[in-house]
């Protein structure tokens, strides 16, 4: 209804409050008010098609706004958990997973969520998250972007195989290295390969 509108109207607008002053407290209640929120929204449009898709978005982009404080801040670490424990509920991370301008900073969440998940192919979801990252990464104009998109990648990164490595992170990285060979881009390419298994780069298991 209208209320329900307003309502994620005003989620949105206050999370952006929210992620700026990263209170411990307040980040996890707003969290899970946005959890509690997005699992609403997401019943709605299984019953009414895409009339509420764009609440959902707005309930995604507060949920990221969030989910970014925790991550820049490096603290609050069971806020992720919370809302990736409400990503692996019905269909509510599919239906993220699925939104052409998620926030980078719930890639790394929603794949944790999504990649035990039976009749999900995991590789293709951290493949597709990691590139978009390294892409977020690569153009990010400063060093705070650079850092978040290092963080959310973690869960990416852990899992990353020599596969992955060699046709996503190499890839990206090198072609920005050769397109802008500055210091910048030198510490996107460390940041962005330090949570990688060292198997994963090396010659051997890329070859394998």
């Amino acid at each position: 209804g209208e209320f329900e509108k307003v309502f994620i109207v005003l989620l949105k607008k206050f999370s952006e409050k929210v992620a700026t002053r990263a209170d411990e407290e307040e980040c996890e209640t707003f969290s899970r008010w946005c959890c509690a929120c997005l699992e609403h929204v997401c019943r709605r449009l299984d019953a009414a098609g895409n009339d509420a898709s764009e609440e959902f978005e707005s309930v995604v982009l507060a949920l990221g706004n969030v989910v970014k404080a925790c991550l820049v801040s490096n603290k609050y670490h069971h806020v992720p958990g919370i809302v990736s424990l409400t990503l692996r509920k019905g269909e509510v991370g599919l239906r993220v997973n699925e939104l052409k301008d998620m926030p980078p900073d719930l890639r790394g969440v929603l794949y944790e969520a999504l990649k035990r998940r039976k009749g999900v192919d995991a590789s293709e979801i951290r493949r597709g998250h990691l590139e978009k990252l390294c892409d977020f990464a690569v153009a990010s104009a400063s060093g705070a972007d650079v850092v978040l998109a290092a963080r959310a990648s973690k869960p990416l990164l852990k899992d990353c195989t020599a596969e992955d490595f060699e046709t996503v992170v190499r890839a990206k990285l090198v072609k920005a290295l050769r397109r802008n060979p500055i210091e910048s881009t030198l510490e996107v390419v460390s940041r962005m390969i330090r949570h990688v298994p060292r198997e994963s780069i090396t010659k051997e298991s890329a070859q394998a």
